[in-house]
């Protein structure tokens, strides 16, 4: 009897050491929904990355285009200012040459 009962385990061991087997064989084949998950993740990640990538180049170039908007605005209110600065220095001068004129004049009377 007990080598029946040795022999029936045996066989039983057997059997669900098999179905084990092929059982783990069948998940490595098919993705479980945990792969599908992983590869949606990876593949919105990558999504994200190349719009985050798309975006900063985007910032990159407007922020290139002000800057130089603004150089260029700077350079003309800086022509325009030494514009009014010499036409003050020549008033400037032309009211001193004719105060000293006058003076001139006055002294040598």
């Amino acid at each position: 009897m007990k080598s029946f009962v040795f022999s029936f385990l045996k066989g039983i061991v057997s059997i669900l050491a098999i179905c084990i087997l092929l059982v783990g064989l069948t998940a490595c084949e098919k993705e479980g929904a945990l792969e599908e998950a992983g590869k949606a993740a990876d593949e919105a990640i990558e999504q994200t990355t190349e719009a985050v990538s798309e975006g900063a180049e985007a910032t990159k170039d407007a922020v290139g285009e002000a800057v130089d908007e603004a150089g260029k605005k700077i350079e003309e209110g800086a022509e325009a200012a030494k514009d009014t600065l010499d036409k003050g220095v020549e008033k400037t001068t032309d009211a001193v040459k004719s105060a000293a004129d006058k003076v001139e004049k006055k002294v040598t009377e």
